[in-house]
């Protein structure tokens, strides 16, 4: 799509409008960068960022060295960070907070690189990607579970797989992504749904619009504004925007909010509807 499209627009964030291109040499950085540092096929690498276009770049540059994503909260503990990182085997640690990094890594073993996601090296690195084995491969994330009965446990997929060029997305398919839809994140990336879903969008080269924290009326007024088509939500944003003055932005672009997560009342679903 870069090579194609250089100017598309991928990413809006605030006063950011990121196009392919500009995504496209960041993962090129990231990939470098990861490489350089010994990170590979099989690695588990963590991620700890909150809502803002590095996380989709560190993502894919990850995807591009053939290692799988650990999406990390950024509401966890030290404690709960570094059980995440032992358990998962995680050789590379990306983090936002640098106050999480001593309590997260201690006594972590195995972790070659800890980095922060607006370190100037990662910057500096190529925007040239060195190693193309992976350049068509679906990044594959290591989600975990929410740990109600225990402990989280990672949930194991295969290893990504090289290839030369994307291959089919069926989630994508069987929701009717387009390329011309603006998908709006207003969830967590870190959380299953809303991650892979944004990502599944750029994938098909289409628009992804980031809030940073959910508010209803910032959700309103970025539909109306960005003229998103697609979301993801759960049944507590139904809530928080009929409790706003919905009626007073135009939310006809609008054809397709998937929900999930917990229990939507029916009275709920009936309003939102």
């Amino acid at each position: 799509i870069a090579a194609e499209m250089p100017d598309r627009l991928a990413l809006v964030a605030g006063e950011q409008r990121i196009a392919f291109a500009e995504l496209d040499a960041d993962a090129n950085r990231w990939a470098n960068y990861f490489a350089a540092a010994g990170v590979g096929h099989g690695d588990r690498v963590g991620v700890m960022v909150g809502n803002r276009p590095e996380i989709f770049s560190c993502w894919y540059g990850a995807g591009r060295v053939g290692a799988m994503v650990v999406p990390i909260s950024y509401r966890f503990t030290g404690p709960e960070v570094a059980y995440l990182l032992a358990d998962s085997q995680a050789v590379a640690f990306v983090f936002e907070d640098p106050a999480i990094v001593g309590p997260a890594t201690a006594g972590v073993e195995g972790l070659r690189l800890i980095v922060g996601v607006d370190d100037p090296a990662v910057a500096a690195s190529s925007p040239d990607l060195l190693v193309e084995e992976f350049i068509g491969s679906l990044t594959v994330f290591m989600n975990y579970t929410s740990g109600t009965t225990g402990k989280p446990k990672g949930i194991t997929r295969p290893l990504p797989v090289p290839a030369r060029e994307l291959p089919p997305q069926p989630f994508a398919e069987y929701w009717g992504f387009r390329r011309d839809d603006v998908h709006l994140l207003c969830g967590p990336a870190y959380h299953t749904a809303p991650g892979n879903y944004a990502v599944m969008h750029l994938n098909e080269g289409a628009r992804v619009v980031i809030m940073d924290r959910f508010s209803a009326e910032e959700c309103l007024s970025l539909i109306e504004r960005e003229r998103v088509t697609t979301s993801h939500m759960v049944p507590a944003n139904f809530v928080r925007i009929l409790e706003a003055d919905w009626s007073a932005h135009d939310r006809s672009s609008v054809r397709k909010i998937l929900h999930a997560a917990a229990p939507c009342p029916v009275a709920v679903k009936r309003r939102i509807m």
